[in-house]
């Protein structure tokens, strides 16, 4: 599990380091907005509250490739944008539950 997590994570930030520009945002006044380190969530998973910031695609061909990816993906989402079915490449979608598990 944690090996997929990590990976999953890998995988999710490098593409939007691929796509987009992330900057500091500015201020009325053209200054840029640093986010206060101290300022977090509370509870069980500690977060960073919101605080804004610029994201930006790279380029045009960028935007439209992610464009033309959400627009491919959108029929295997159901309304709740969640996946219809798993994934082909994702090697456990060849789970089936009423097949018992080999140890």
């Amino acid at each position: 599990g944690m090996h997929i997590a990590e990976r999953s994570l890998f995988l999710g930030i490098s593409r939007m380091l691929w796509a987009f520009n992330f900057e500091k945002a500015k201020d009325a006044d053209g200054d840029e907005i640093t986010p206060d380190m101290n300022k977090l969530t509370e509870g069980l998973f500690v977060l960073p509250q919101p605080f804004p910031a610029k994201i930006t695609p790279r380029s045009e061909k960028h935007a439209e490739r992610v464009r033309q990816e959400w627009a491919d993906c959108q029929p295997l989402l159901d309304a709740n944008m969640q996946w219809r079915e798993a994934l082909k490449e994702v090697p456990f979608s060849t789970y089936t539950p009423e097949i018992p598990m080999k140890n």
